[in-house]
């Protein structure tokens, strides 16, 4: 299994492009150092290994084998905390790297949420799919998700986040959106449907069914 070309939409959108290992591509003089700082350290190979060995482990989590030989395609990167850089690597920085590819016997998105302390990088999974719920409102959202499913099949004791999609996408900013969400509950597939509604002022109200 192997990196296509990573793709990073930033202040400027910024293409990282090569074959099995992806090499930096000259970006362009409008881009900002700390995007540039961030696309290098994307294209090292300790980071791509890292991404791989990710969804290899996400695959066996949720289908219990591991991921189909192939290819990941890059699927998008959202950054929730400027990232600050020393010596090529980062200090400190939130960022949610996503990745498309073969998993469970079809295609699947699974997204990476990057956090970097003290020079330090933990990188934890987020909810498999194209949500675009950001990661501490999908944290809020899955409060109120999962007791729910659980008085819906409450003969089970584990549900496992295996996808998302979009249902209704906002055609403009602050506009509202849905989502369903699906869960691994023992063996079964069971949806929930999530409702954002931005408020306005930087915050969003959730609303899950």
């Amino acid at each position: 299994m192997a990196l296509l070309p990573l793709a990073m939409l930033a202040l400027a959108l910024l293409v990282l492009a090569g074959s099995a290992s992806a090499q930096s591509a000259a970006p362009g003089k409008d881009v900002p150092e700390d995007v540039r700082q961030l696309a290098a350290f994307m294209a090292e190979d300790i980071y791509q290994e890292l991404v791989l060995s990710q969804w290899q482990r996400q695959s066996m989590e949720i289908c219990g084998e591991p991921a189909e030989p192939g290819v990941l395609r890059h699927a998008g990167l959202s950054v929730y905390e400027g990232v600050r850089f020393k010596g090529g690597k980062p200090l400190s920085g939130v960022w949610a790297d996503r990745y498309r590819g073969r998993a469970c016997g079809r295609e699947r998105q699974f997204n990476f949420l990057f956090t970097a302390q003290d020079g330090k990088v933990v990188i934890r999974h987020m909810l498999p799919g194209r949500t675009e719920c950001p990661p501490r409102l999908q944290i809020d959202a899955m409060k109120t998700a999962l007791p729910r499913l659980k008085k819906r099949h409450p003969q089970c004791e584990t549900f496992i986040p295996v996808d998302s999609e979009i249902e209704h996408a906002p055609k403009h900013v602050n506009d509202p959106w849905s989502e369903i969400w699906v869960f691994d509950a023992c063996g079964k597939l069971a949806a929930s449907r999530v409702t954002f509604t931005p408020d306005g002022q930087g915050g969003t109200y959730f609303k899950v069914e």
